[in-house]
């Protein structure tokens, strides 16, 4: 394949899927699978073979300016370069996965560099398989398929902006309806649109859930994930805070009378600072390492039953 030129963008088909690969001086994104050339019948068929194949979807929900991107790359960079962790991960390179380990390999190197992945490109995906191999041989495979839309795409389902998903999105949801996806409700400590409009947007997507797929929103589990929780001042609880910031979100959960997770979230030591053009671009000082352990952990024990980390008799026993 032959370079493309900053700003150009190309679309090609392998494998009976489509790629769009973006070299773009603003967004400078890896290949990412392309919603815009895909029927819903061909999407449905995807994730519905990635679900019978026994994997845990996972579906970060976050809308634009939450911290969704940094927040995966925080996962990804502490699946490869914590070497303290009970577990190992195995990272998926075969279709459709391949394009999704790029983007992975990707995120890794720009937590590297002391930067966060840029923001994505409407009306594309990734899809980054891995297989969480714990150390204790007593504890199950989990085999997991993240599921990265762009925040763009997602915040249509706010009301003002038409309330309903692009058919694309509806067919990847349409078939998770027969699997237990993990939605990962992601919402920042201090929201560019205000604590209001956030707490709306994750509402949104509750109702739609509730309303038209039905059995969809009753098997779902779901994470509620804070992010820039460094930069919370006040004593509180994450349960707290969710409950008097986001109400909706803490009303819709509790109604489900079902397990929910609640989870802070830092990616570490963030600051903007001006580039050699003098754009403004964010800078990672320190990578924190304890929110994506947190949550690797209790993802695994939602999915699973079990913990990584070995039950208190366990621990008593040196086992």
């Amino acid at each position: 394949m032959s370079p493309i030129n900053s700003n150009e963008k190309e679309e090609y088909t392998q494998d009976e899927m489509v790629y769009t690969t973006y070299n773009d001086t603003k967004t400078d994104e890896s290949k990412r699978i392309s919603l815009l050339r895909l029927s819903q019948k061909e999407i449905v068929e995807i994730f519905t073979s990635i679900s019978q194949d026994n994997r845990q979807i996972v579906i970060p929900i976050g809308f634009p300016e939450a911290g969704k991107s940094w927040f995966i790359s925080s996962l990804m960079f502490y699946s490869a370069k914590n070497t303290a962790k009970r577990w190992s991960a195995q990272n998926m390179v075969e279709y459709p996965f391949e394009m999704g380990n790029i983007s992975r390999d990707g995120m890794i190197k720009n937590f590297e560099e002391n930067k966060g992945k840029p923001q994505t490109s409407p009306g594309t995906l990734d899809l980054i398989g891995m297989n969480v191999i714990p150390q204790k041989k007593s504890r199950p495979l989990l085999n997991l398929a993240f599921v990265d839309l762009a925040g763009e795409d997602l915040k249509s389902i706010r009301t003002d902006d038409g309330g309903k998903f692009s058919i694309k999105i509806e067919g990847i949801l349409k078939a998770c309806e027969f699997g237990k996806p993990i939605f990962c409700l992601i919402t920042p400590y201090k929201p560019r649109l205000g604590d209001t409009k956030e707490d709306a947007m994750h509402d949104d997507f509750l109702n739609y859930l509730k309303v038209t797929m039905p059995r969809l929103y009753e098997a779902s589990r779901f994470i509620v994930i804070v992010t820039q929780w460094d930069k919370m001042i006040d004593q509180m609880s994450i349960e707290n805070y969710i409950e008097k910031y986001r109400p909706r979100i803490h009303n819709a959960m509790k109604a489900r009378n079902a397990k929910i997770v609640y989870g802070e979230f830092s990616v570490g030591d963030v600051m903007s600072v001006l580039d050699e053009h003098n754009q403004k671009v964010d800078f990672l000082s320190k990578v924190n390492f304890k929110y994506p352990h947190n949550f690797w952990n209790n993802l695994y024990k939602l999915a699973t039953g079990k913990s990584l980390e070995g039950d208190w008799w366990e621990k008593l026993l040196g086992l």
